[in-house]
């Protein structure tokens, strides 16, 4: 009798055991899944993050570019306009030298 009780509770605390660690192994589970969503989340920001830097890496090189042809058109234009200047400088000195030689 002694022993069928010993045997009687050797397996009802062998099933409560087992009972823990399904217990356990369905925690880790949840632990397991809800990090991996953890992660596939921390990946999409991530994701999200670089492709905005890169968006706002290329809108600024697309402005530095812009930035740079409006600045060589603009010495262009300087140029073009000192070249008439001196141009128009010469003219109207050549015209009052003439004017002198007349007068």
């Amino acid at each position: 009798e002694k022993a069928d009780g010993l045997q009687e509770q050797l397996s009802a605390e062998t099933k409560r055991a087992s009972i823990e660690a399904e217990k356990a192994s369905a925690r880790i589970d949840a632990l397991e899944a809800q990090m991996a969503q953890s992660g596939t989340e921390l990946s999409e920001e991530m994701s999200n993050a670089l492709a905005k830097a890169e968006a706002e890496s290329k809108r600024a090189s697309q402005s530095a570019d812009q930035a740079e042809k409006w600045q060589r058109a603009h010495a262009e234009e300087t140029e073009r306009s000192e070249q008439l200047q001196a141009r128009l400088k010469v003219e109207i000195d050549q015209l009052d030298a003439k004017l002198t030689t007349m007068q």
